[in-house]
């Protein structure tokens, strides 16, 4: 599993070089009311949802089940999707203390079933700690969830 997980890992590194070059939005939009200087708003608006698979150039399969993995392994992968949706600016929102087999788990399922708008500018948060208790202390987090102490 190592070997293999070697080369996910590689493919997740190189993908962070391969950035889409930015449109110029300006062109497409000649009239939007975006000051000079502030184009990246016309890309905030206007930027297409796309699968992260299409995006990355990496598919979601790639990614084994989190049982079959170590923690050492888990964690590995962890830190590479982080890196790469960082590259691409996203940031992931989750429970501090998230166990990280089920963050993991919760990375990979948003990998594969949410589409996402790249911008060459700024950060896009995505949103993983969606809480399902309702503040009834039953969550999918588990111990991690804070939202009840909200």
């Amino acid at each position: 599993m190592q070997a293999y997980l070697n080369h996910v890992l590689a493919d997740l590194a190189e993908a962070q070089l391969r950035l889409p070059e930015p449109l110029n939005y300006r062109l497409l939009y000649p009239n939007h009311p975006a000051p000079e200087g502030l184009e990246y708003i016309i890309e905030w608006e206007n930027a297409p949802q796309v699968a992260m698979d299409d995006l990355f150039g990496v598919s979601h399969e790639v990614f084994p089940p989190a049982e079959r993995l170590t923690d050492a392994q888990v964690e590995a992968l962890i830190l590479a999707i982080l890196a790469l949706w960082g590259a691409f600016n996203f940031e992931a929102d989750f429970p501090p203390t998230a166990p990280a087999r089920q963050l993991y788990t919760e990375l990979v399922a948003f990998w594969r079933d949410e589409p996402v708008k790249y911008t060459s500018e700024g950060t896009a948060h995505l949103c993983l700690f969606l809480c399902l208790c309702d503040r009834s202390g039953d969550c999918q987090w588990g111990d991690a969830c804070h939202c009840k102490d909200a």
